[in-house]
């Protein structure tokens, strides 16, 4: 694949590299055309360079809108500024299967702390009866399944992602944050290269977030839950987990009692650039071994690569 994505530089006199680009209107709300200076930095005339230059914008936050019985099936979503599939309504009896997410988000959500975001899927407050199934997210700046919310947010119900391929997400291949589901399951799922991508050029590792300087680019990141929920059901299961080398399969924040609460098992991983294998139970955990071992999860997993 020769796409790649531009690189964001957050003053115009960093642009040294092809693709650098920088824009005086990120971080704000530019009206006047005049006023608004866009440049690429390029090492010749990039018409001659590259065949297609796109740039992707924030003029809508999301390229299709989250909703109720809803079928997405065998579209592509590309070069999307914020968002693919995402909205502030309920998300219910919603599938999306045989998709394709390419180059999504990395709009600016912070000037001031050197922060952007954008996911692939993202169901607000609600999440029910959802199902995320064969579909391939490359190249996400933030997350490619994520359900989240403010202070309405429920916990998910019948949230099911499996047999999905996951490449170069930045912030997750799941991101789980604000309370635990009642019923969820990432099951059957390939996950790789974590962190990489368009995401993390021109950074310095750990990537900017809300959570820095701890690490960023994990396959399941668990965020924002402070207490259990009760009669919680939430799977990790039958996934196979390579590299994450800018931070770990799975990365949690939250409660122990919510983690108690989670069924880890029969996972695969073989990760041999990291710098962590997962955070949990509040301890950063440099070889699988030592994670099984003092949590008691993935008690039927395997592990390649360890001496």
């Amino acid at each position: 694949d020769s796409r790649e994505g531009g690189a964001l530089q957050w003053d115009k006199t960093d642009l040294s590299e092809n693709g650098d680009w920088w824009d005086s209107g990120f971080g704000t709300d530019v009206k006047s055309p005049d006023a608004h200076e866009l440049i690429l930095y390029c090492d010749c005339n990039p018409g001659l360079k590259y065949g297609h230059i796109e740039a992707a914008l924030r003029v809508h936050r999301e390229l299709a809108r989250t909703g109720h019985d809803m079928i997405f099936e065998h579209l592509t979503f590309r070069n999307a500024g914020v968002h693919a599939i995402a909205g502030g309504g309920p998300s219910r009896n919603m599938i999306v299967r045989a998709c394709r997410f390419e180059f999504i988000g990395g709009s600016v959500w912070s000037k001031k702390l050197h922060i952007r975001f954008g996911n692939g899927v993202a169901c607000w407050n609600t999440g029910e009866n959802i199902l995320v199934e064969d579909n391939v997210f490359y190249e996400i700046y933030d997350s490619a399944v994520t359900h989240q919310g403010g202070k309405e947010c429920v916990a998910a119900q019948d949230f099911v992602i499996r047999r999905n391929v996951f490449i170069r997400c930045g912030m997750a291949a799941y991101e789980q944050r604000d309370v635990l589901p009642l019923s969820a399951e990432f099951v059957n799922n390939v996950c790789m290269d974590a962190g990489r991508g368009f995401s993390h050029r021109h950074t310095t590792s750990p990537r900017q977030s809300e959570i820095w300087p701890q690490p960023m680019g994990h396959h399941i990141f668990l965020w924002r839950i402070e207490q259990p929920t009760e009669g919680a059901r939430f799977i990790i299961k039958r996934n196979l987990f390579l590299d994450a080398p800018a931070g770990a399969a799975i990365y949690s924040i939250i409660c122990r009692a919510a983690e108690e609460q989670i069924d880890i098992d029969e996972n695969t991983y073989q990760m041999r650039e990291r710098t962590l294998v997962n955070r949990y139970f509040g301890e950063d955990f440099a070889t699988f071994a030592a994670y099984a071992a003092a949590t008691g999860k993935d008690g039927h997993s395997a592990a390649y690569g360890e001496a």
